[in-house]
């Protein structure tokens, strides 16, 4: 922990990237449960912030796809637990039952991906508070897009990521296992070889295909981090990640 303070003090690069979404999203909980509290008096001020810290993702690009998600799942989890607490007169097991396994069928929809457990959250922070009144889930659904906006706003405006050193990081790896086989096999091949150790070799080099797709994986983060960025042109320190023929050549050589 003392290593990775220090480097994200001194250097740029991932614990520093870490270090300032951790505490953009704080701020924007912060700022979103303000705004809750003290704007529209919510009663409860949760949804507020809670929506804004989890948005406030890795890209720009994937807080605004998770933005639409998380509107649409927490909005069915609320409607349907106060439908259930309706129904059941606010007692809590039976709203429980009623309302829980639907949505646990919903979070378990592909497409929600990490974002559908927020249906059945929701409608267990409502049912455990016993908010079921019409001007209760309006507090809950207003709340929602207050926090849905600050948390965007705060990850594309303050500092917005861009993820270039990933590449740069990858590809330095990957150079640095080649040379080490390469060294290994030259002085290897100084000394008596047999078949088990012509057997290590080739297992190492074909572990070399992993090193190429982490590069691969780290390419297209930094091409999202760029899609609908539009704070890219003012961050500085970024220099642009090196042409894809660096690795394209290696993964066709792995392949073949």
């Amino acid at each position: 922990m003392r290593r990775s303070a220090s480097r994200a003090l001194r250097y740029s690069g991932p614990e520093r990237a870490a270090a300032v979404q951790a505490l953009k999203a704080a701020g924007a909980a912060m700022l979103a449960w303000a705004l809750a509290a003290f704007w529209i008096e919510s009663p409860m001020a949760l949804m507020a912030p809670w929506t804004a810290l989890v948005l406030v993702d890795s890209t720009v690009y994937r807080s605004l796809r998770a933005g639409a998600r998380q509107l649409g799942i927490i909005s069915v989890g609320a409607v349907l637990a106060s439908v259930a607490m309706f129904l059941t007169r606010g007692s809590t097991l039976p709203a429980m039952a009623m309302s829980l396994p639907p949505l646990m069928l919903i979070a378990g929809y592909r497409r929600l991906g990490a974002h559908g457990i927020y249906g059945a959250t929701t409608a267990l922070f409502m049912i455990a508070y016993g908010a079921y009144q019409p001007w209760q889930v309006g507090h809950r659904l207003l709340e929602t897009p207050i926090g849905a906006l600050i948390g965007l706003s705060i990850n594309a405006f303050v500092l917005p990521p861009v993820r270039f050193d990933g590449v740069r990081a990858n590809l330095h790896a990957l150079a640095v296992e080649c040379g080490e086989l390469l060294q290994a096999i030259g002085d290897g091949l100084k000394r008596p070889w047999g078949s088990a150790q012509a057997g290590a070799w080739e297992d190492q080099a074909r572990r070399l295909h992993r090193g190429v797709q982490a590069v691969a994986q780290a390419r297209q983060r930094a091409t999202e981090s760029t899609r609908l960025n539009p704070g890219r042109r003012m961050r500085r320190g970024h220099r642009t990640p090196p042409h894809r023929s660096w690795t394209d050549s290696g993964r066709k050589s792995s392949t073949t």
